[in-house]
């Protein structure tokens, strides 16, 4: 992380989250079946503690599906706006921040399938912009 990008990067770490939130009340419930079967229990009861519902109840239905479904969609344009058309958050070169949304996207991708309605929705909102990163950080993880 360059140094002078330093505070810029952190504060994006923070942002990122705080605009996806809606992300985690419908996906929650597909990442345990993605978490190892030994961390399942744990995963379902940490949720509760944490949510004060199960993971089967935070999914929102509905009309408020829709309406939690497009704040996601909202927020993850925000953040597109942050990033203008460049390729990664500083142009041609992956940073930080860049791995920051690349998690939360890749995340998606497994949780609910690539040819899941929802991650179709993710990839395609913004111009194709979110399947786009992560077709560019591809280089730097491993399938």
């Amino acid at each position: 992380m360059p140094s002078n990008t330093r505070a810029l990067q952190l504060a994006f770490e923070e942002a990122v989250p705080a605009n996806i939130g809606p992300m985690f009340q419908f996906i929650l419930i597909k990442l345990c079946d993605v978490v190892n079967p030994a961390s399942k229990e744990y995963f379902r009861r940490t949720r509760i503690s944490l949510f004060g519902k199960s993971v089967e109840d935070l999914v929102p239905k509905g009309k408020s599906a829709k309406v939690e479904w497009k704040k996601l969609e909202d927020g993850f344009g925000k953040i597109a706006g942050w990033m203008k058309e460049d390729k990664f958050i500083m142009g041609d070169t992956a940073s930080f921040a860049d791995f920051v949304i690349g998690g939360f996207l890749i995340m998606s991708k497994i949780a609910w399938g690539e040819d899941s309605q929802e991650w179709k929705d993710i990839a395609g909102w913004q111009d194709g912009r979110w399947s786009k990163l992560v077709k560019n950080l591809e280089p730097y993880y491993s399938k």
